[in-house]
């Protein structure tokens, strides 16, 4: 999500089926941490629909960077 939709939610129906999947799945973007949405859909005894959700943070990515072959290690000294 871009920057500038910072504290909007976008939530789109979910084509993927499984046993736990939810329905609808979106995105979050909140003071700079990007979160994931999924909500399930579920019928009361009364017959009103209401959906259900979590809300989970996505961990940022740390790039690994590859080992140069003049980097010094403490092991070399």
């Amino acid at each position: 999500m871009k920057t500038s939709n910072a504290g909007h939610i976008l939530i789109y129906k979910n084509n993927q089926k499984g046993d736990n999947t939810p329905e609808y799945r979106g995105g979050l973007l909140l003071d700079g941490k990007t979160y994931d949405i999924g909500l399930w859909v579920y019928q009361a005894k009364s017959g009103m629909k209401y959906m259900s959700g979590a809300v989970v943070e996505i961990p940022e990515v740390i790039e690994h960077v590859k080992p140069n072959a003049n980097d010094v290690y403490p092991s070399d000294f």
